[in-house]
């Protein structure tokens, strides 16, 4: 539990600060913990055709099933020519914009090859479309060639044009993905 890993004095401390030292033993107080992730199949995306209300959400389903397959055609295809792929957290190796069908593929494929066979598999736990914009919730799992289990949460912005993924914009546990080096 939080409050057990970061230990907050109730007392109140000398000098300023004071008072907001209070509100946060308060509000770990009141803390069990965490809520677990929603479960998720790792078998197949057939919850997606429930998850989907707009041909944009389906879209996005459709494309993190190639990327979990290892498809890697499918997933250029669902790219525009154009399209964008952003790693937004700065502290990682891979960060930034990377422009264009093969730019991608190229980011992409070499991180997927440092996984076993079959993953990651990517499942959704929540998406949401509003016109050209799908937001999806996810849980990236899988085993690494280096024998470490892989376990990350993603937020993604997709945003479609025509059918085509024109922008994807990836934020995950940065921090974690530090920790799977050899």
């Amino acid at each position: 539990m939080l409050k057990d890993r970061y230990a907050v004095n109730s007392a109140p401390a000398a000098g300023r600060g004071a008072p907001f030292a209070g509100k946060i033993t308060a509000a770990f107080a009141t803390m069990t913990s965490l809520p677990a992730p929603a479960e998720t199949s790792t078998d197949s995306y057939d919850q997606g055709a429930d998850m989907a209300k707009t041909k944009n959400e389906q879209l996005v389903i459709d494309f993190f099933e190639a990327l979990s397959n290892n498809d890697m055609e499918t997933v250029r295809k669902m790219f525009h020519k154009d399209g964008s792929w952003t790693v937004m957290p700065r502290s990682i190796p891979g960060a930034g914009e990377h422009k264009g069908r093969d730019a991608i593929i190229d980011f992409i494929a070499p991180i997927r090859g440092m996984f076993e066979a079959g993953g990651p598999r990517i499942d959704i736990t929540n998406i949401i479309g509003k016109g050209n914009l799908v937001m999806v919730e996810a849980i990236g799992r899988g085993r690494m060639k280096n024998g470490k289990e892989y376990l990350n949460y993603y937020a993604w912005a997709l945003d479609i044009r025509g059918s085509r993924i024109q922008a994807l914009r990836e934020y995950m546990d940065s921090q974690y993905v530090t920790t799977l080096e050899d």
